[in-house]
């Protein structure tokens, strides 16, 4: 596997969410975060180190700055990871915060859809 995209994590807002991964034949994995939040930093550095073995594009949703997906998608605890693929949303991704699981969990849910 590798990472589609050329830069390890996009980041995405209000604006761009939606016309990028619901675009025809998108796919992605997007963490949304938010500035002081210790977890959301521990994942984000989890995922850009599996990078390489995550079969789609990484992005970034802080919601400080762009509330409005994250209420669209109920998001309720951060960091919260959500998994589109060909331009429709999965579903929320649910790992421990290990190496190991997230990419397990990553390979399981990309396998189920």
């Amino acid at each position: 596997m590798s990472c589609f995209s050329e830069t390890p994590m996009q980041s995405l807002n209000n604006h761009s969410f939606f016309h990028t991964l619901e675009a025809p034949g998108a796919s992605g994995l997007v963490v949304f975060t938010k500035p002081g939040c210790g977890a959301c930093r521990h994942v984000k550095a989890l995922l850009l180190a599996l990078a390489p073995d995550i079969p789609a594009p990484l992005y970034e949703l802080n919601v400080e700055e762009s509330p409005g997906v994250a209420a669209e998608l109920d998001v309720f605890h951060l960091p919260a990871m959500f998994l589109f693929r060909d331009g429709a949303l999965w579903g929320e991704l649910h790992a421990e915060a290990r190496r190991e699981s997230l990419l397990a969990a990553i390979e399981a849910a990309w396998r189920s859809v």
